[in-house]
């Protein structure tokens, strides 16, 4: 996954949970003004402080599960060209530093080693990635 789609996942994930606060929000409203229009209890406890409290909390886990399971996906933020050679495209083989200089690593924040270092080159020509 490229960095953009990683920022396109992040922003699913806080709309999505942003509407879940939101349902959370309207259900508790619901489940408590709602429910105190009837006069009943359960245990000697009314009908609108059980669905406002323990409703809303179980409504709040459900809510929570599906997100988990349909919306948040598990990627890392790390690069995932750091700390790695470049490597050619065509050959599959490291790209290599002109003669006498030390091997560098591609510069950090780059999706691929693409640009990252410019006096990198193939055995054979082409491009690294």
């Amino acid at each position: 996954m490229d960095y953009r789609h990683k920022l396109q996942q992040a922003d699913r994930e806080a709309r999505a949970s942003g509407l879940a606060a939101l349902a959370i929000i309207v259900f508790w409203t619901l489940a408590g003004f709602g429910a105190s229009l009837f006069d009943v209890t359960l245990f000697h406890v009314p009908l609108w402080a059980l669905a406002g409290c323990l409703g809303t909390w179980l409504f709040a886990i459900v809510l929570c599960v599906w997100l988990a399971r349909r919306v948040f996906r598990n990627f890392d933020w790390e690069d995932e060209a750091a700390g790695r050679d470049p490597v050619c495209r065509e050959e599959g083989t490291a790209a290599v530093p002109p003669a006498g200089q030390p091997r560098a690593l591609p510069a950090q924040g780059h999706a691929s080693g693409q640009g990252a270092d410019a006096s990198m080159t193939c055995p054979r020509g082409g491009t690294h990635e």
